[in-house]
């Protein structure tokens, strides 16, 4: 919690100018003095102090965009105690050099720099926090949708695939066929119903249940199966008995009555699935700094597609060294130290996944 407040209050004086951040401490000091500017005085410091301490409960990592974001409300907060502060004491100073002559430029013109300089830092706060042109999320979603079979089931568990995969479906108009269900998701309560009303036709298969952190419905899920094609997204909560009939290919895992007849092929398949999926969505040319190679794509962009090929790699290993076959797990390994050369975390868990196989 510590270090997560200091992280996120280097992260709002950066935005806001350590000048001017110094100023607010003199802001706040004089206008609770001032019975005019008290209430939104109090009201300012009250929105800083919350979103210091909010983003501190959930987590901050200088590294991801979404937490600057966050912190933009704090960043205006201070900014605007610093401008007070300037406003009033250039007040006392313009009334001073009334009483003594002429009055000097100097301070108008030290209050302007301060007020370019928070300008010019907020913005690159804003931008530093700005996704709208990175279209990381947008090239895998496209390539994980077309990926799938005629009318399948997908049985998503991560946030982020869901509400990349649905706004999708609702804001493109892709692939309408496809029905997908977030088994994370149906542990919130009422969703399992909400859920049901969009898919009323699987509403015995939602509420079996379906939701993470129960047992899977392997006899519902094979009466799927019978009749259309079901994909599971691999995550940390599938259950033993599901993840006995998930098979990899490609981004998400083919759910199979009798697994054990497709496991050896279709694991050759995966591969050729994966390279074909990373050469679509691409560029991923990063050297081993993480710096942008060809100048395709911007450095974030590209970052974050190894990091989200990374964690499906990741989860596919997994699986393969529960289930095999060895040669699936060599290739996973191969693509990910592409991805992510040299990682001690990931040699660590490939040495351990090897002595699994022996």
């Amino acid at each position: 919690m510590g270090q997560g407040i200091a992280q996120a209050l280097v992260a709002v004086v950066q935005g806001a100018t350590i000048p001017l951040s110094l100023l607010a401490l003199v802001g706040i000091y004089l206008s609770l003095r001032n019975h005019r500017l008290r209430a939104a005085t109090i009201a300012l410091v009250a929105v800083l102090g919350f979103t210091l301490m909010l983003r501190a409960v959930l987590g901050f990592d200088p590294e991801t965009p979404d937490h600057h974001a966050y912190l933009i409300p704090a960043v205006v907060a201070l900014i605007a105690l610093g401008v007070t502060a300037l406003f009033q004491l250039a007040t006392e100073i313009e009334a001073a050099s009334r009483k003594s002559g002429p009055g000097s430029l100097a301070a108008p013109i030290v209050a302007a720099s301060l007020l370019l300089l928070a300008v010019v830092s907020f913005a690159q706060t804003v931008s530093r926090a700005n996704l709208s042109e990175s279209s990381t999320a947008d090239r895998l979603t496209f390539e994980q949708l077309a990926s799938l079979p005629s009318r399948t089931l997908l049985l998503s568990a991560y946030f982020e695939t869901n509400f990349q995969l649905m706004s999708a479906q609702e804001i493109f108009a892709l692939r309408p066929d496809v029905d997908i269900i977030d088994r994370s998701f149906l542990t919130y309560p009422g969703m399992a119903d909400s859920v049901s009303a969009r898919h009323p036709a699987l509403a015995e298969l939602i509420h079996a249940p379906l939701a993470a952190g129960t047992r899977s419905p392997l006899e519902q899920l094979d009466e799927q199966a019978r009749h259309r094609a079901v994909r599971v997204e691999l995550h940390p909560n599938v259950d033993a008995p599901l993840a006995t009939r998930l098979i990899p290919l490609g981004a998400f895992a083919i759910y199979a009555i009798e697994p054990e007849k497709i496991r050896q092929p279709t694991a050759r398949l995966d591969a050729m699935a994966m390279e074909r999926m990373t050469n679509k969505i691409g560029p991923l040319h990063l050297d081993n700094q993480g710096d942008n190679t060809d100048n395709t794509g911007t450095d974030y962009d590209i970052e974050r597609l190894r990091m989200a090929l990374l964690w499906k790699d990741f989860l596919r290993l997994t699986h393969y060294c529960r289930f095999g076959p060895k040669q699936a797990t060599a290739d996973t390994i191969i693509r990910m130290r592409h991805y992510a050369p040299p990682d001690q975390t990931l040699e660590a868990l490939i040495a351990n996944c090897e002595r699994m196989q022996e």
